[in-house]
Parts: C-alpha cells; structure tokens; sequence
C-alpha cells in the first residue's frame, strides 16, 4: 500500500514555537493520502503518545480526530492533532500510524511546549492606606481578591495618582486589558498593552473628585488576556477645604 501523511500550517491556542497555553487547545490538520486503487484501514497507535499513568477522566496531551477509519482509493483523510499541554515543558511525540497491508508503519513527529502567564501586579506610590500597610513599601495585589486601595482626602479638582507595576515573571509576552467602570473620575492608563518577558510595566491609577463626594468600593479590574484578573476595590473622599 502507498500512503503518507502530508501535514498543513497550526492554528489555534499557540503562541508561536510550538508554545501553547496551558489548558488551551492548539489543532493542525493531517492528511492521510492514498496513492492506491484501493481504499485501507488506519489506525493511530494509542500506546505511542497517550501517557499510561495519566489519571482516569483527565484529558490527554495529544488526540486525533479521526484515531482510525478508511481512505478510499485514490483520495485523502484529514486528521485533526490536537494538543492540550497540562505542564510547562517541552514535549515530543513520534506516533505511529499502522496501515493494513502496508509493510512499514508511518511515522509522525508531533512537538509543542506548554506555557503559564506569570505575573504580578504591585501598588506602589505613596501616600493613602493599602488596607493598612504603608504604601511605601509596596503591595503585591491578589488575583481574584477584592484588594482594598484608600486614595484618603483629595481636595476638589487636585489628582491622586496611585501607581501600579506589573510584572511579567514568564517566558513569553503577555497582555492586559483594564476597566474603571463608570466613574469618569476613577482612570487608568494605560488601558490595554503588553508586557514582554521580564519586564516592569507602570500602570497609572488616579482618582480626580469635581466635587464632594464619597468613593467607596469603586471596583476597577486589570486582567491579564488568558490569564487571572486583579480587582481594586477604591475608596476616597473628595473634600472641599472649608476657607
């Protein structure tokens, strides 16, 4: 029998080299391609890229869509390789598709590399209360958390600036988004960016009363695309200075 597997171009949930998001899917499509007057069976051996120690209902690393079936005569099979990495590392697969009638068994390489976002984002100016602790010092924030940030008095149509850093510990860039809500007072800038790998990106968060009021719980969110989001719960006051 004379077959081969001609492979295209990956899509999905990669970030380039291979790399894929932790959880997240990335899918390349393979063809099964007979060159014969006669259709043949295939099947991919499951013993060549499913782990054996794997826990029972845990989805695999690497699965094919179809795993085995019929190329008619003189046609091709896509198959859809799928990768979903569960650890960051490196990964190498040589999986084994059995032909019926076929001497040799045909060979795929299949590689890829799972990856986490890494990042912190810290509170760093002075001045205010951070739910107690000095400001000065610095607050690393905790995802998912309401994080307490008290701009204290601000005089009518003064600014408060507090500012924020976030870190990128990974490997690879990644980006942020961030929503103030609908405060006008209450911004953020900048709104949206990329923190490349190893870098300190520094955010401004600024409260601008225009008149007597009180901010409290104003939540503002920066989240990190694919990855977790911080919530800043603000509160404040803007005082007029009684002259």
């Amino acid at each position: 029998a004379a077959a081969e597997i001609a492979t295209h171009a990956p899509r999905g949930g990669g970030h380039g080299d291979g790399a894929v998001l932790l959880g997240r899917s990335a899918t390349e499509t393979v063809h099964l391609v007979n060159h014969e007057h006669i259709p043949f069976n295939f099947n991919f051996d499951r013993s060549t890229y499913e782990d054996p120690g794997a826990a029972s209902g845990k989805a695999p690393v690497l699965s094919f869509e179809p795993n085995s079936g019929v190329v008619p005569p003189n046609a091709k099979v896509p198959v859809v390789v799928s990768f979903v990495p569960d650890l960051e590392k490196p990964l190498n697969y040589n999986v084994v598709c059995a032909v019926r009638k076929k001497p040799s068994r045909l060979s795929l390489n299949v590689k890829g590399e799972g990856y986490a976002i890494h990042e912190a984002l810290t509170v760093e100016s002075a001045g205010g209360d951070l739910g107690g602790e000095s400001a000065a010092r610095g607050m690393e924030l905790v995802a998912g958390s309401p994080n307490p940030v008290d701009f204290g008095q601000v005089l009518i149509n003064e600014r408060s600036i507090k500012h924020l850093a976030l870190v990128n510990r990974g490997a690879l860039n990644f980006d942020f988004v961030t929503d103030c809500g609908a405060n006008s007072r209450v911004q953020i800038k900048p709104e949206t960016g990329t923190v490349g790998k190893g870098e300190r990106l520094m955010l401004e968060l600024s409260y601008h009363p225009h008149q007597a009021e009180q901010l409290e719980q104003h939540r503002v969110t920066v989240a990190i695309v694919n990855g977790r989001k911080y919530h800043l719960s603000l509160s404040g006051t803007g005082h007029r200075p009684k002259l």
